[in-house]
Parts: C-alpha cells; sequence; structure tokens
C-alpha cells in the first residue's frame, strides 16, 4: 500500500503545476464536455469561472453573498438555469477544481 502511494505521489510530482485560471477551466471542460449548455447556463458558468479563479471553491452560500451572483438573481435564478441540479454541478467542479 505505501508503494502504491509513493508511486502515485511521484506521479503528481511530475505533472506540471497549473494556475488557477487553468485548473479551473480544466475543470469545467472536463463537466461540461459532454453536455449541450443553455446561453443561460453558460453564463453562470462563466460566473462560476471567475469566481473560483479567486476563490477555487464555491458554495451555494456564495450565490446570495457574492455580488456578481447576487445581482442576477443569487441561488434561486442560478438553480433554476440548472434544472434544480446545480447542488450536485457544483459538488463535481469543487471535486474536479481540487483534483
Amino acid at each position: 500500500m505505501i508503494a502504491g502511494q509513493a508511486a502515485k505521489r511521484a506521479a503528481r510530482d511530475q505533472e506540471p503545476l497549473l494556475t488557477a485560471a487553468e485548473r479551473v477551466q480544466r475543470a469545467l471542460d472536463h463537466i461540461t464536455a459532454s453536455q449541450t449548455l443553455t446561453t443561460e447556463q453558460q453564463r453562470w458558468l462563466e460566473r462560476i469561472r471567475s469566481h473560483l479563479v479567486e476563490n477555487l471553491s464555491i458554495d451555494r452560500d456564495d450565490f446570495d453573498v457574492v455580488p456578481v451572483f447576487k445581482r442576477e438573481g443569487g441561488w434561486g435564478v442560478a438553480n433554476k438555469a440548472f434544472n434544480g441540479r446545480l447542488d450536485e454541478l457544483l459538488h463535481q467542479i469543487n471535486e474536479a477544481v481540487a483534483a
């Protein structure tokens, strides 16, 4: 088990370091690759991307506190744009950014 962990760590050490913007873009590209997004969803994802570049994580509370989300209608409007599945999407995004 220890040898396996060491091998994984060594492999990660060989990966190039990514900027926050690159990490976020890679995560969003991975998550949305097989999806067709509406214009409204694309706008929300751009807001989410901008927030993530600065913060590297996002949660439900951000939508009613962070001005860029709040002025566009907050959680209710954003969640509606994603057909009530924004919680799930944010979880996937946060995991992908952290990976």
